[in-house]
């Protein structure tokens, strides 16, 4: 009987404990379908967020899924100041100020504004009429204005702009008085060009500015190409859409090559080419070769270089053999 009692608690515990199982593998069941659940909708609610690489890619890092549509008002810009190695009346000193401000973005759909202003400085002649002794002599402004629409993909960009661009004398009425034109004229350019643009995401300043990480460490062979392609044409046509320039199209063709990074410091070229039809159906084009000595900050660049014109044979602001030491900052 003992025993029989022991077989029958044994046979009436056994069905308790399988219940018992049974409930806690179906807890853990839950749980893990739950666990799956959560993680698959966080997941889902991620996307691919571009970021840059130690070599001055567009990479790819998990953030919360971005709004259809945001008010940015976020710029990036450019400020060089650049002195000449041989000195003229015309060239001495020139700054640029570059902005572009994106004003919203749909999807993949940012709109800009964007604003240049170019001031050139030469050196004053010491049979100058005033005896002063100021030897700089600002004669020369370029300012431009302009509405940009770009598409950012994966990698590229696509974008297309319209521009206003002008030329004026400082203190200058225009040209003097020639046999041919005894009046002499005013010497303002302009034109408005409608132009389209298309290059890699890395050219971008705020890619190009912030990248690669200024805690990376290093040293890094980047070898990195960075490029854009701009076809500019200029319409309408008309005295009061276009004066003095005689351009008919032109073509940007834009190269940064970042050669090395270490760490904050970095050494990079960029090659900036202009080809120029004219209206007399002539090729005309511009070279500029930079030479970038890089220190990257948490928000932009500081940079020292040199910069050559190999050749140069277009009308406006010639610089042809000419070179140049800069400053130039980037945000």
């Amino acid at each position: 009987m003992p025993n029989q009692s022991r077989d029958i608690e044994r046979s009436g515990s056994c069905p308790a404990e399988t219940i018992s199982s049974e409930v806690n593998l179906r807890r853990k069941l839950s749980v893990s379908v739950a666990l799956v659940i959560l993680l698959s909708q966080a997941g889902y609610g991620q996307e691919e967020k571009p970021t840059i690489t130690t070599a001055g890619e567009p990479a790819t890092t998990t953030a919360a899924k971005p709004k259809n549509f945001e008010v940015l008002f976020r710029g990036n810009g450019d400020i060089a100041s650049y002195i000449y190695f041989d000195q003229s009346t015309k060239f001495m000193i020139d700054t640029d100020l570059n902005a572009s401000v994106e004003t919203f973005r749909y999807r993949s759909f940012f709109f800009m504004v964007d604003l240049l202003e170019e001031t050139a400085m030469g050196r004053k002649p010491q049979t100058d009429p005033s005896k002063t002794d100021m030897v700089f002599d600002p004669n020369r402004g370029h300012w431009s204005f302009g509405a940009t629409g770009r598409f950012e993909l994966a990698a590229h960009f696509f974008e297309v702009q319209f521009h206003h661009d002008c030329f004026h004398g400082i203190d200058r009425f225009g040209y003097e008085p020639t046999p041919t034109n005894p009046n002499g004229r005013d010497s303002t350019k302009y034109w408005n060009a409608l132009r389209f643009g298309f290059g890699n995401l890395g050219f971008l300043p705020k890619y190009r500015y912030h990248q690669p990480e200024p805690g990376s460490p290093g040293p890094i062979w980047a070898n990195k190409i960075n490029y854009f392609i701009m076809a500019s044409f200029f319409t309408p046509r008309g005295y009061s859409w276009q004066k003095y320039h005689g351009y008919d199209f032109t073509l940007n063709t834009d190269l940064h090559f970042v050669l090395l990074r270490f760490k904050r410091l970095g050494f990079d070229i960029n090659s900036n080419n202009l080809w120029i039809i004219d209206n007399r159906h002539d090729l005309k084009r511009k070279h500029e070769l930079k030479f970038n000595f890089t220190i990257y900050g948490d928000h932009g660049i500081l940079a020292a270089y040199v910069g050559w014109w190999p050749y140069d044979n277009q009308l406006i602001r010639n610089r042809d053999g000419m070179a140049v030491f800069g400053i130039h900052l980037g945000f």
